[in-house]
């Protein structure tokens, strides 16, 4: 299964919702991160002493979606984060752990991604696959330097 809901929040600029681990605990070299996101698109990240707070405040809040995030996947050795809806067209993004910054170069118009079912990373970062709705597959070289 998938992750389950564990903790309550609050969106900076919406209603309270369910949050999701997912799934638990992701590991990035120096630190442990807990990545949340809502059915309104936005991903929040916390570092790991959130589990002892109340009411944590986020390190990020990436609002660069606007559908409810499905997909989320890290690259293997976590230093870029893969976030994703299904629910509309072109809905991707990549997120660089470290700087909490979105890569603003891809994916571009001409990216022709269309409506995102999930992301794979190849085991040393060079490629992701984007598998799309219907049968078709897109595999697209990325350099992340």
């Amino acid at each position: 299964g998938g992750a389950r809901a564990r903790k309550r929040g609050k969106e900076s600029e919406s209603s309270s919702t369910q949050w999701m681990i997912v799934p638990t605990f992701m590991f990035t070299r120096s630190r442990h991160f807990l990545f949340f996101r809502s059915d309104a698109g936005i991903v929040n990240i916390y570092d790991e002493s959130c589990l002892t707070e109340h009411n944590p405040t986020p390190i990020k809040v990436i609002k660069n979606l606007t559908t409810a995030v499905d997909t989320l996947v890290f690259n293997p050795d976590s230093q870029i984060l893969a976030a994703a809806s299904r629910f509309k067209k072109q809905a991707t993004k990549m997120v660089h752990v470290g700087s909490n910054t979105v890569f603003g170069n891809w994916p571009t118009a001409a990216s022709p991604l269309s409506y995102v079912q999930t992301v794979a990373f190849s085991p040393g970062s060079g490629y992701v696959t984007v598998v799309r709705r219907i049968t078709h597959t897109g595999f697209v070289t990325c350099s992340f330097d």
